[in-house]
């Protein structure tokens, strides 16, 4: 299934520190458990409904994300923490922080349009 991230009109918003990731002292993005990273989401009308608006950016199903991304389906719909059809883009091993946003904005997302 396609993937949709918010972000600006260049490229999806790449994960936060202290947001979406923390950072160990050596600047290595930790690895937890339940994972976090970068928030998608399956469902466009879900966005919507919680109001999640600006830039859309769509990573098309099938998309290769490497061996260091990995990708989670971790919403209400399958038993996760998070809104329906939510998925988290993560790192499934240690990595310098500037290599994951790296990584993450080089997967072929498509610019999809304004969610409003």
């Amino acid at each position: 299934m396609d993937l949709f991230a918010l972000g600006s009109r260049g490229s999806p918003r790449p994960p936060r520190v202290g947001v979406d990731v923390e950072i160990n002292p050596s600047g290595l993005v930790v690895v937890t458990q339940p994972p976090t990273g970068a928030s998608t989401f399956a469902d466009r009308a879900i966005m919507r409904r919680l109001r999640l608006t600006g830039h859309l950016h769509r990573l098309p199903a099938g998309s290769f994300l490497g061996e260091d991304l990995a990708v989670l389906a971790d919403g209400s719909d399958v038993g996760g923490p998070h809104a329906a059809t939510h998925h988290t883009i993560w790192a499934p091993n240690p990595i310098a922080y500037e290599r994951l946003v790296e990584l993450y904005l080089k997967l072929p997302w498509q610019y999809w349009g304004v969610s409003r």
